[in-house]
């Protein structure tokens, strides 16, 4: 992720990594939060490593929290749109990347089964802004791009993501910038996940490995059938592959470069884990998710709380 910090897999000789072009982020917006500390080291550290031109920083300031009210969420929009627009940049970028320190979400309300609830993730409502799609914002609606239901049209397309190119087919523009976030649970672990990804990041194809950790009895079979799906995409390319399909929850893998499970939600997990944590060796590069909804809720060292949470692979590597 430009998860949006893009992890480039280049996969190459050394004599075709000479012949690549140079990678830039001139088309990416660091917003840093002034009132955390963690928040300005990682934005100082990330801009220095990615060689992020200095007028591409955006620096707000907002309430050092992971969750938000309504009227704070409206400064920090305001903050990012009024930078975007007085820079010039609002046209230019194509992605935003938030730091550990902004906050991650916008109580307005409601709860979590709550269907006409507007609360909302900070970043996708950062998504939407100085664009067609803005009076989503605060709205308990789902934006339905032309000629899809929910998958956005530049799902599946092998080009650069530009905001403002037209999407295939129609006269109107993707128009939302992509967005995601370097956080972790400490400072530490997010510098690390900087310095094992970014361009020109080293893999070695013979010994990494893809893990696809299927329940046989799943919530919905869907999510199995999109491992089966990508084993066979990734096979056919060359890559090594282990995909699962007994009750065994996969732990102790070497050097796995991508991951898919369902985490807590695997019926399985607890007879092998403890809080579904599969205790991998990652390689650099590496990108996983599992199906767990509220896997992202916070990044807060010490919470074991509720469900399997996305950070604690970071704390793994």
């Amino acid at each position: 992720m430009k998860h949006c910090s893009i992890l480039l897999l280049l996969l190459a000789l050394p004599m075709a990594l000479r012949a690549q072009a140079p990678v830039d982020y001139r088309d990416v917006g660091l917003i840093v939060n002034d009132n955390d500390t963690v928040s300005l080291a990682i934005g100082q550290y990330f801009a220095l490593k990615r060689a992020l031109p200095a007028k591409n920083v955006i620096h707000i300031r907002v309430p050092a929290r992971e969750t938000i009210v309504d009227s704070e969420f409206v400064s920090l929009r305001a903050q990012v749109e009024g930078y975007l627009t007085n820079s010039g940049l609002a046209d230019s970028l194509n992605y935003l990347v938030l730091t550990k320190g902004v906050p991650h979400r916008v109580d307005r309300g409601g709860t979590g089964g709550d269907l006409n609830s507007k609360s909302a993730c900070v970043d996708a409502e950062l998504m939407l802004i100085l664009g067609q799609w803005q009076s989503h914002i605060g709205m308990a609606t789902l934006v339905v791009p032309p000629g899809s239901v929910r998958v956005h049209p530049y799902y599946g397309r092998a080009e650069h993501y530009r905001r403002k190119n037209l999407i295939p087919g129609s006269g109107t523009p993707y128009d939302m910038y992509l967005v995601t976030r370097l956080t972790g649970l400490t400072k530490a672990e997010v510098l690390a996940l900087i310095d094992r990804s970014g361009p020109h990041t080293m893999i070695d194809k013979d010994s990494a490995i893809f893990v696809l950790d299927q329940d046989p009895t799943p919530i919905d079979a869907t999510y199995n059938n999109n491992m089966v799906t990508a084993a066979n995409t990734l096979s056919q390319r060359g890559w090594r592959v282990l995909l699962n399909r007994d009750s065994v929850y996969v732990t102790a893998q070497r050097n796995v470069l991508g991951y898919a499970s369902w985490g807590s939600n695997d019926n399985y997990s607890g007879r092998y884990t403890q809080f579904a944590r599969p205790g991998n060796h990652w390689s650099p590069a590496s990108i996983a998710e599992t199906y767990v909804s509220t896997g992202a809720r916070n990044f807060i060292p010490g919470q074991t709380g509720g469900q399997s949470r996305i950070a604690d692979l970071f704390t793994e590597g």
